[in-house]
């Protein structure tokens, strides 16, 4: 926190989110359940059963034991945290720290991104970069001054 804090460049900044911050456990990273830190090789070693329930559901609708798929993460978390965003904090602007799949997710749900072919699409042309910023606004000069839209996506930070 501290490292985005300094990169904002207001001397008041720290003390300014401090009060507002909060930490919300929806923005945690997938779930991968029952083969969380197990390597590919060792998932089909160890897990055939879940390697060939993978392979047969796909990266997205797949969801480990115990764990979520990105539709999960997508339709439920991610879901719930802007709707939580929006009934809050509407006209207010918003920084939302959180992991690949999550941001990714945040990206599908805000762009109405559904088939698995376009988010597919959407995950393969859209590589999340370590400490990237994606920025989301309204958009009224397109007709979407009710919803938010991409405006920047993933911006590597030097």
């Amino acid at each position: 926190f501290d490292g985005i804090i300094e990169g904002y460049g207001e001397p008041d900044a720290r003390s300014r989110f401090m009060d507002h911050m909060r930490y919300d456990t929806r923005l945690r990273e997938k779930d991968y359940g029952s083969i969380s830190f197990y390597s590919k090789e060792d998932i089909r070693r160890l897990f055939p059963n879940e390697a060939d329930r993978l392979t047969r559901e796909g990266k997205y609708l797949y969801r480990p034991l115990g764990g979520e798929s990105w539709y999960d993460v997508k339709d439920n978390r991610v879901n719930s945290i802007l709707n939580t965003m929006y009934r809050t904090f509407q006209g207010k602007s918003i920084l939302v720290v959180t992991h690949t799949v999550v941001m990714k997710c945040f990206g599908f749900k805000i762009e109405h991104i559904e088939t698995e072919e376009d988010i597919e699409r959407f995950d393969h042309d859209n590589p999340i970069q370590p400490c990237g910023i994606s920025v989301f606004d309204y958009d009224p000069d397109h007709g979407h001054s009710d919803r938010l839209s991409l405006k920047e996506w993933n911006t590597e930070v030097s």
